[in-house]
């Protein structure tokens, strides 16, 4: 099941790096659509409340 994710705002490109490398840290697979908009391709063992609470 895939999971989107839409900021508030436009992402700087440090920010869209650490969630791309948090997102592949909890087994999945991260496509930008546009600058405010993450979707995310789960893998096996994905953690996407370990995610949310590392966004928090």
């Amino acid at each position: 099941m895939m999971m989107d994710v839409v900021f508030k705002r436009d992402l700087t490109t440090e920010e869209s790096e650490k969630l791309r490398q948090l997102t592949g840290f909890y087994r999945g697979t991260p496509i930008f659509k546009t600058k405010r908009h993450l979707e995310i391709i789960p893998k096996k063992n994905f953690s996407s409340e370990q995610l949310k609470k590392s966004l928090d």
